[in-house]
């Protein structure tokens, strides 16, 4: 289990967990933490049912078309 010290707010590894902000390294961790920590679990749920109204509020928009050599990826 990670140590709580480890972060300034005891719930905000679980908030990044939420909110898609971590490495693969971290999210990988955190998922194990997930499973082994009834407790982060709960943390990382009530974070879940916090922010998902916020996707409510997002109008989604469509990109501007851009030239293709603007596009190109390389």
């Amino acid at each position: 289990m990670t140590d709580p010290t480890d972060f300034p707010f005891p719930d905000e590894r679980a908030a990044e967990y939420a909110l898609g902000v971590l490495t693969a390294e971290e999210r990988a961790a955190a998922e194990r933490r997930i499973k082994a920590d009834s407790g982060f679990a709960d943390q990382v749920a009530d974070w879940d049912a916090r922010l998902a109204p916020m996707i409510d509020a997002v109008v989604p928009v469509t990109p501007p078309r851009c030239r293709p050599a603007a596009c190109a990826i390389g």
